[in-house]
């Protein structure tokens, strides 16, 4: 494979699924850098699917193109107005705010928040459901 590598990730629920990551994994050249492959067991309950987080990130970019800023400022920024943040200290010692990482939400509780962030866009005027472009899964 030429250029840069993205990191990939493979839900092996069947055959198919496991000849595409061999696939995908023969296909990488070691001669510029090594790469981690790591094999666990799926734990569908506590992770959110891919079908949201494509819907939630395609959300964001539409919206962040629409108002200006980055899809990773109005995440942050999302992520801040609706969950909150958490103190922690930083290297000199001192108590600074954090975002709450969306990565610590199961299904559930991602999807309550994709939809408290879709309203609250929705509501701002900065998305439109209705003007999705292709390839935004809809759940």
């Amino acid at each position: 494979m030429e250029g840069k590598v993205k990191t990939q990730r493979f839900k092996l629920y069947d055959v198919h699924a496991k000849n595409r990551c061999v696939d995908y994994i023969q296909q990488l050249s070691l001669s510029k850098e090594p790469y981690e492959v790591i094999v666990r067991p799926y734990n569908k309950k506590n992770q959110r699917s891919i079908d949201q987080n494509n819907r939630y990130w395609h959300i964001i970019r539409e919206a962040a193109n629409e108002i200006g800023y980055t899809a990773n400022e109005l995440h942050s920024i999302m992520s801040v107005q609706i969950l909150g943040t958490n103190t922690i200290t930083n290297l000199d010692g001192e108590p600074v705010q954090v975002a709450i990482q969306t990565s610590s939400l199961n299904i559930h509780e991602f999807a309550e928040y994709m939809e408290r962030v879709e309203s609250t866009l929705i509501e701002a005027g900065f998305y439109n459901p209705l003007t999705m472009t292709r390839g935004a899964a809809v759940l």
